[in-house]
């Protein structure tokens, strides 16, 4: 029996081995550009992350059962798994590799996973007149060579991200790896692919931000193991805001 199989297998794994919890507040300082409907349609902006710790045996992983988020403003705040997939320095055109999207036990069964929220972000301002970004991947189902074309905003702001799921081949509901990127203008900046997997979620409630709570929403329990990235976005705005984030996680030793 997993430790997730039941509320008192949760209450017992963490009378056992202890919660992992965490408060947590990120400032985005930056104004961010806005999307277009070439390049996601929604704005986007990075918060921050939390890196998960390591663990000590027979603990091989955490899923999150109480996540709060409350922002300053009316928009939806998201918090998930992610990880970086790839890499574009606009100078020089250049593609780096980065991780494919993980296989996880969920529910009990191992699970090849991908990205339903592939997130393109600019981690280094961009200096380019509506850049056109082509993104090589391969689809939920393993299918490689699939191409996802955005037209961005010129020399969009650092911290902006663009949602890149409406621009995914047809028939595509996400991303396991991306193989190759490339632009067709610029001469700085960065820009990197991220797989973005949500486990809650903020609706908008001007001042605040709460959404359901894992074990009443209908996202699946998403196993984070150590080194993995928790990460927060906000949806909706340009402007600059604070995120305050209360997480609750409760230890797994296995099924």
């Amino acid at each position: 029996m997993a430790d997730t199989d039941s509320i008192d297998s949760m209450i017992e794994a963490c009378a056992t081995y202890g919660p992992l919890i965490r408060s947590l507040m990120f400032t985005n300082q930056n104004t961010t550009t806005a999307a277009t409907t070439n390049s996601g349609s929604v704005t986007g902006s990075f918060m921050g992350r939390m890196v998960i710790p390591s663990m000590t045996s027979p603990v091989i992983s955490v899923i999150f059962t109480q996540v709060d988020l409350v922002t300053e403003d009316a928009t939806v705040v998201v918090a998930g798994y992610r990880v970086e997939m790839g890499s574009l320095a606009i100078s020089g055109n250049t593609f780096s590799s980065g991780t494919a999207m993980p296989t996880r036990t969920i529910a009990g069964t191992s699970v090849q996973t991908a990205s339903v929220i592939p997130i393109l972000e600019v981690t280094t301002a961009l200096t380019a007149t509506t850049p056109t970004i082509t993104i090589t991947y391969t689809d939920q189902d393993g299918n490689t060579g699939q191409t996802c074309t955005v037209t961005l905003p010129s020399s969009p702001a650092l911290t902006t991200c663009f949602n890149l799921a409406p621009h995914l081949a047809a028939g595509d509901t996400g991303m396991r790896a991306v193989t190759n990127m490339s632009t067709s203008a610029g001469s700085a900046g960065t820009l990197k692919v991220y797989g973005f997997i949500p486990i809650a979620y903020g609706v908008p409630i001007s001042p605040a931000a709460m959404g359901p709570q894992p074990l009443s929403n209908t996202l699946p329990f998403f196993p984070f193991k150590a080194s993995d990235e928790l990460a927060i976005y906000r949806f909706g705005s340009t402007s600059t805001t604070t995120v305050y984030a209360n997480l609750f996680g409760v230890p797994e030793t296995g099924f």
